[in-house]
């Protein structure tokens, strides 16, 4: 095994905001998540190394075993795989600004009661990319968007970005603004068919926990 393919180990990532415990489906540490993530026509080592970067830079969120030491391997959720494969996504479009990778991956993980609340329909406790998970697997049309505004004064740079239900959107992030902040870009990610397959995945492992 080359040191490209081995996975990360806790201590090589930052500590974790919140402490999430190993999920009841799979958990997967960078390695196969790599596997899990890679198309037919990608070489896992470079989907890796893609992965390794994400966690290194708090993009993903890995989870905790009770029983962990510093040595362990880092592990990550189906969802936090499902985080990577919409920043992929960003990347892949051309999106190389850092602070805008940053706002879709805080859209992925929590509702924004300001630019994207919690929908009335959602049960507590999920997450948007899960919802867009199980809504995906319905059929739904889920997107990421990050919107950038300027104000035109002083090119001061706000941004906003929400995971959602494309039939029920959030209002527009220009009316939180003042008239001087204006629309410079807008990133929108239909994500539900690149979500199909993490889906199904929480299917098959949630049968599996059940018998």
């Amino acid at each position: 095994m080359s040191q490209d393919e081995i996975p990360l180990t806790i201590e090589e990532i930052p500590a974790p905001v919140l402490y999430r415990s190993l999920s009841r489906v799979d958990n997967f540490t960078t390695l196969a998540g790599a596997n899990f993530l890679k198309r037919p026509d990608e070489n896992v080592q470079d989907v890796h190394n893609r992965v390794k970067n994400l966690a290194q830079r708090r993009l993903i969120h890995r989870r905790i075993a009770d029983d962990a030491k510093p040595t362990s391997p880092a592990y990550f959720g189906i969802d936090d795989l499902a985080v990577a494969e919409t920043l992929f996504a960003l990347y892949d479009g051309g999106v190389r600004d850092a602070v805008i990778a940053e706002a879709a991956s805080r859209a992925c993980y929590a509702w924004d009661e300001t630019c994207n609340p919690q929908p009335a329909f959602i049960p507590d406790g999920i997450t948007p990319i899960v919802a867009a998970m199980v809504g995906a697997a319905r059929g739904e049309s889920w997107a990421c968007r990050v919107s950038v505004l300027c104000d035109e004064r002083t090119n001061e740079r706000r941004l906003f970005a929400g995971v959602f239900n494309t039939d029920f959107p959030p209002v527009d992030a220009g009316q939180f603004l003042p008239p001087s902040y204006q629309p410079r870009m807008h990133h929108h990610l239909n994500i539900s068919v690149a979500l199909l397959r993490f889906a199904k995945a929480i299917r098959a492992a949630t049968e599996r926990s059940t018998h």
